[in-house]
């Protein structure tokens, strides 16, 4: 992203300009790329020149390059930025990132009895929170899962009856999980969840 950034300005590790049906060409990584990288940024920008000197590390990441080895898909790229963003928030002392999670309400704002929505699609590792709603008691009793996951191990004890209370179940395990509210299963209250 650094060097294609500092291609459109013209600047490019590999020579002086960079012609423009070559714009994207990323410059090999490593010292002598880093080092190109922050001569031209140093010259281009005299505030870049400032964070380069108080936090010379920032040259180090290459998220480029954690997101080749992360592969293609959706949550391992997700994964990989999220690691090289709390990388470098923790260079300038930011808060720490939380994971992704879901949030699905136990019974709908029309009161009708549902999970809302009844379907959700997350990474492994995301936590979904269930967050009862209206007419109660709910709970989340999970009826299919993937191999390696207990339901009856993994599902809610008691039932959830106050509104805005919460649970919560992070899941690791890659597949297709449903589940459904023991008391209100015959009225349809059933929800899934994929996790990639």
């Amino acid at each position: 992203m650094l060097v294609g950034a500092l291609c459109l300005a013209g600047v490019s590790s590999l020579g002086p300009a960079v012609s423009s049906s070559k714009k994207f060409a990323a410059a090999p990584v490593g010292a002598a790329s880093r080092t190109s990288a922050s001569q031209a940024l140093r010259s281009v920008d005299p505030i870049m020149s400032d964070v380069l000197d108080t936090f010379p590390e920032a040259l180090k990441l290459d998220p480029e390059a954690a997101l080749d080895k992360a592969g293609a898909d959706f949550c391992s790229r997700r994964n990989a930025l999220g690691r090289a963003a709390a990388a470098a928030a923790a260079m300038i002392g930011a808060p720490k990132l939380v994971s992704a999670a879901a949030t699905v309400k136990m019974g709908t704002d029309s009161g009708a009895l549902a999970f809302e929505p009844n379907s959700v699609t997350i990474c492994a590792g995301d936590t979904v929170t269930w967050t009862m709603n209206k007419n109660g008691p709910h709970n989340v009793l999970f009826s299919e899962a993937p191999d390696g996951f207990e339901t009856d191990d993994e599902s809610m004890e008691g039932y959830l009856s106050e509104v805005g209370a919460t649970w919560s179940k992070k899941l690791d395990i890659a597949g297709t999980y449903n589940y459904l509210c023991q008391p209100h299963k015959s009225g349809g209250m059933v929800g899934s969840i994929t996790v990639n």
